[in-house]
């Protein structure tokens, strides 16, 4: 799994590593090894993308875990790109922001982590043959 987070964030992203661990699971992969860069811009080198990106071209790696293509930039251009070089070094790319994890855009999260209520059977109500 590769996170990014600038500002530097203080509970190095335990919130999505999580969700990228029980992705893994949920996609029967092995527990995914980390590469964090906390706090890093793009513009400062992210040492631990590159060091991703040599394991992806020795095959080492061939499947990547990710929140969301903004952990490569955030500009959606360069993030792409960014998502394109790795994919054509043969790396397939599991975002967690498209696996239904996490909540649409714009529904609060007190809503979209809500634990769901099993909901009750509907009865069927006979219908009444028209005239």
């Amino acid at each position: 799994m590769y996170l990014r987070c600038y500002p530097y964030d203080s509970t190095r992203m335990e919130c999505h590593r999580r969700a990228l661990e029980r992705l893994a699971h949920r996609h029967c992969l092995p527990e995914p090894a980390e590469y964090v860069d906390n706090g890093r811009r793009p513009v400062d080198g992210l040492p631990q993308l590159e060091c991703l990106v040599r394991s992806i071209e020795r095959d080492w790696i061939t499947t990547l875990l990710i929140p969301g293509l903004f952990v490569f930039a955030l500009d959606d251009g360069e993030a792409r790109t960014a998502a394109a070089r790795l994919r054509g070094l043969g790396c397939r790319l599991i975002e967690l922001t498209r696996s239904g994890l996490l909540p649409a855009v714009g529904v609060p999260a007190s809503r979209a982590f809500r634990t769901a209520q099993p909901r009750q059977p509907r009865q069927l109500v006979p219908q009444r043959e028209a005239a």
